[in-house]
């Protein structure tokens, strides 16, 4: 429970760039900047914890010492969900290894980056550098990941303590079910972040989004943490 009520306490800190000027928001929410890097970081932190927990499965805090692992399947889906929105996260490496984008990408790429989410289907703008509104504004990529997140760390583990015949068919699919604290934080962070750009609206608006989006990341690092049993490091630190 403290670790949550901490990660909490964590969140509006992590705008702090908001507080204090529009400049030093532009600084570190810039392309490549302090917080995007950090972001991918911690996609490729999560990615890798995922990885533990679908490889080495004495690791998961809920295995039961027997031949059958059907949660695997799972934590494999998750680790190269989070391995993908870290190279979303810096487009795989463009910059960094300096490559160009294909062009069949770099036309239909809003930013002709080397990604998917900026393509214009996933993208809430046009090639023509409109919003997209109505029902085509929902579904882009950063809203899917929203929605799909919101409804597996919150609205599930929310049924499942509610519901007797949903509880008993995620036990039967052997679906991990979060700690809806974590839903708890991923939710309050969005409310925040939009509040933030409600109330501010001088600041802009793209540092925002990528503070909230580095908090996302930071939130959702904790999931695979929360399933991890630090046991087998204890018992080695004290031998």
């Amino acid at each position: 429970m403290k670790k949550y009520v901490l990660a909490l306490l964590f969140i509006p800190l992590f705008y702090f760039p908001c507080y204090i000027s529009n400049d030093l928001l532009l600084d570190l929410t810039k392309e490549d900047g302090a917080y995007e890097y950090a972001g991918a970081l911690l996609f490729l932190l999560t990615a890798i914890a995922f990885f533990i927990l679908a490889t080495w499965p004495k690791y998961y805090v809920a295995f039961k010492n027997t031949n059958k692992y059907p949660e695997r399947k799972y934590f494999w889906l998750l680790a190269l969900l989070f391995f993908f929105a870290f190279g979303e996260e810096i487009s795989w490496g463009q910059r960094i290894f300096n490559f160009e984008t294909p062009e069949a990408i770099k036309h239909n790429n809003i930013q002709e980056e080397f990604n998917l989410h900026n393509l214009e289907v996933f993208h809430g703008k046009t090639t023509e550098g409109d919003d997209k509104t109505g029902i085509m504004a929902l579904f882009t990529m950063h809203r899917l990941f929203y929605l799909a997140f919101l409804t597996y760390l919150l609205f599930l583990p929310i049924l499942y303590s509610m519901s007797a015949k949903f509880k008993s068919f995620i036990d039967k699919i052997k679906l991990p079910v979060p700690n809806i604290l974590i839903g708890v934080l991923f939710a309050l962070n969005l409310v925040y972040g939009n509040l933030m750009r409600a109330l501010y609206s001088d600041l802009d608006g793209h540092g925002t989004v990528e503070i909230k989006e580095f908090v996302i990341a930071f939130i959702l690092f904790m999931l695979p943490l929360s399933w991890m049993s630090y046991k087998k490091s204890k018992e080695k630190l004290h031998n």
